[in-house]
């Protein structure tokens, strides 16, 4: 069930949702064309390193070679220490080649080098948008605005990064339909879904959900049974970094662990070229403790792409059991996708910044997930996933393998 909820709002996703997405259609050189530096450099002598850099740079930008462009204005870079126009241009030709996180810091040198054209406050607010960093995006975007005579792309930023409001409340629906493939009890069940957000001063999440699953079963003489899971979240964030806590509380029955269980969790995040995050939990039943602490790095690459390795490490009954998962996905303004799998041993996994616990008795091996968003206005946001769980029990109780399919639809909007 790692993916199953993937879509819901959760308090990590909320806390990585007060950034905006990082990849802007058609913002190419004719949208940027204000922050590629027009400042006239100064003049240099037949054989002067400086012109033959610059000159290296504009041959290799016409034939398209950025790198060799990047590498020719580096070679002068800190050696005219004082000199904005190469940091300029360098940050230009590095945003080009989607490299924003180093454009950014170009453009910040530009600015330290005493920049005053509002070129350098531009470009750094656009590689700081590209990356999803829109409320340290839009005070540059202000910032240009005051300097340049044409305020078009400055404006143009401003409008997606707006200024936060005070307040944000989400609700969100979403409903599972889960099917269980060889597994001795459960045959299917749906699991429906209601939350509750609310963002204040663009910096606290408050998140409360509701979750009423109901499992049938094939077997005549087993009634179907079911679960209800309330999940409460509290965070703080910023652009650079968050921490949230969770807890969970299940009952009723997945066919095999009957009763109430509680589940308490904490997560870190820092921005580090994306998204670093730290989160733990540790889970509280009748017959065991399950602590279980996974560390994710979410990557941004060029051209809203993304890369997110992780590494979770759970501990029950003196057994540590170490996993690993990998996720890519494409974020764009109207839809994102994504694709991902783990591999090693969970039993009983919590990982309460998605809302998802498992309380069945099997392991999970290995595992896979997929989904959809669709984004047809900044405000609404509808979402599809799929997941498959591969499912092991092998104790004096029961041996059987299973599969688990789990399909989620997801709505949400906010006001």
């Amino acid at each position: 069930m790692r993916a199953a909820y993937q879509i819901s709002l959760c308090l990590t996703a909320g806390l990585s949702a007060l950034v905006q997405l990082a990849f802007v259609p058609g913002l190419g050189a004719q949208t940027l064309a204000q922050s590629e530096p027009s400042v006239t450099l100064p003049p240099a002598g037949q054989g002067d390193p400086y012109a033959q850099a610059l000159a290296e740079s504009t041959a290799a930008e016409a034939r398209g070679d950025l790198a060799a462009a990047s590498k020719a204005l580096e070679s002068i870079l800190y050696v005219y220490s004082e000199d904005s126009a190469v940091a300029l241009r360098l940050a230009w030709v590095q945003f080009r080649s989607g490299q924003f996180a180093s454009a950014a810091g170009s453009y910040q040198l530009a600015l330290s080098r005493g920049d005053q054209s509002g070129d350098a406050a531009l470009g750094l607010g656009w590689s700081l948008q590209r990356q999803g960093l829109c409320a340290l995006a839009r005070a540059q975007f202000e910032a240009a605005a005051q300097l340049l005579v044409d305020k078009t792309s400055a404006q143009q930023g401003l409008a997606l990064c707006p200024a936060a409001k005070t307040l944000v409340i989400t609700p969100a629906l979403t409903q599972g339909l889960f099917i269980y493939r060889d597994h001795p009890l459960r045959n299917y069940a749906s699991a429906t879904t209601a939350r509750l957000s609310v963002l204040v001063h663009d910096r606290f999440l408050l998140s409360a959900a509701y979750r009423y699953s109901y499992f049938g079963t094939a077997l005549a003489d087993i009634s179907p049974w079911h679960q209800q899971d309330v999940h409460l979240s509290l965070g703080f964030g910023r652009p650079l970094g968050g921490t949230s806590v969770s807890y969970a509380m299940i009952t009723g029955s997945a066919g095999s662990y009957t009763g109430t269980s509680h589940h308490l969790g904490a997560a870190a995040r820092v921005a580090l070229l994306g998204s670093l995050t730290f989160s733990g939990a540790v889970s509280l039943y009748s017959d065991a403790t399950v602590a279980r602490g996974e560390l994710a790095w979410q990557v941004r690459l060029p051209y809203g792409l993304s890369i997110k390795p992780a590494a979770a490490l759970q501990w029950s009954q003196s057994e540590w059991r170490p996993s690993g998962a990998l996720t890519v996905a494409y974020d764009h303004p109207k839809f994102g996708v994504f694709v991902g799998g783990k591999y090693g041993e969970e039993w009983r996994p919590a990982m309460l910044d998605f809302s998802a616990v498992y309380i069945g008795d099997e392991r999970i091996p290995f595992g896979l997930w997929t989904g959809a968003a669709l984004i047809p206005v900044p405000s609404l946001r509808l979402s599809l996933t799929f997941a498959y769980d591969r499912l092991r029990r092998a104790d004096s109780v029961a041996t059987y393998t299973a599969a688990a399919y789990y399909l989620t639809l997801g709505i949400s909007k906010d006001f």
